[in-house]
């Protein structure tokens, strides 16, 4: 089987608490995309669920044109994904912190 190999950045980190959760996060945890077609804002949605020390965390979605183009090979399976990086977290000049943010690297079929 073809597939395609995407590296992107996880949208939505900033809403529900998940940047307590991307707090917690090592690069070796297990990275979920699962398809949500009944998601009421978009029926391509894709979803970044990933396990750490033995919970799983919803970390946000994968961007919505590119969720719009992949969704459909996916054909409603969930598929593995690879973290990449943690980003952001530093010191800003008026002191407060920059938001955490995800890039992760996803092997879909083609």
């Amino acid at each position: 089987m073809n597939t395609k190999i995407l590296t992107c950045k996880v949208a939505g980190v900033t809403f529900e608490g998940r940047q307590e959760y991307l707090a917690k996060l090592c690069l070796s945890d297990p990275c979920q995309i699962v398809p949500e077609p009944e998601n009421p804002y978009d029926p391509n949605a894709l979803a970044v669920h990933i396990a750490h020390e033995g919970e799983v965390f919803h970390v946000g979605f994968i961007p919505r044109q590119l969720a719009a183009e992949i969704a459909p090979h996916l054909e409603g399976e969930k598929v593995m994904a690879k973290i990449l990086e943690i980003t952001g977290g530093f010191e800003t000049r008026d002191g407060g912190r920059a938001s955490l943010g995800l890039l992760i690297r996803v092997e879909i079929p083609a």
